[in-house]
């Protein structure tokens, strides 16, 4: 069983890559793609998504993924170019739904967040610290790919697998989910 963590950016999408069993094994990505120029700025945005579903295809090699779990958009972002960041979600998944076929678990950042940290509310920061001590063996460099193992354990554990042990209150986010 593989399931896939994604936490889509366009300037620094995570990928977690997790094998729960027997022993859970985690390879942890981050995907940068820089803008190009091209005859409109649109072009470039377009070129640019393309060219990070087409790296996170890369990523799929043998055994294809039992689940991806996606965190959903975050409708109260105040950052930029929130079309764009809405674009480039839906490519991803038309991706993993259309070309690999495999079923997607959307999370919202909050629950993410929770199942993290035991609050919805916290950091990215938060996360990444919380990520980082409960998966010391999963290379984690940034926040991005700590959302994305956070993504995979959720999904893992959704599929019966889980690979933490949590208090109840980081668990209340799975309960919607499932």
């Amino acid at each position: 069983m593989i399931i896939i963590g994604l936490d889509t950016s366009l300037t620094a999408t995570g990928v977690a890559v997790l094998q729960p069993e027997p022993v859970p094994q985690c390879a942890v990505y981050t995907i940068t793609v820089k803008p190009t120029t091209e005859s409109s700025p649109e072009a470039a945005e377009l070129r640019r998504m393309r060219s990070i579903v087409a790296r996170i295809d890369a990523l799929d090699s043998g055994p294809g993924p039992s689940l991806v779990a996606m965190e959903g958009p975050s409708l109260a972002s105040r950052n930029g170019k929130a079309h764009e960041r809405a674009g480039l979600w839906w490519l991803v998944y038309e991706h993993v739904t259309e070309v690999w076929q495999v079923p997607v678990v959307v999370i919202r950042p909050t629950a993410r967040a929770k199942y993290a940290t035991g609050s919805g509310n916290a950091g990215k920061d938060q996360v990444m610290l919380a990520a980082a001590r409960r998966y010391p063996d999963f290379p984690i460099t940034n926040n991005n790919e700590a959302d994305a193992v956070i993504l995979a354990a959720m999904g893992a554990r959704l599929l019966g697998a889980p690979i933490d042990r949590l208090p109840a209150k980081h668990l209340e986010p799975i309960k919607n989910l499932s």
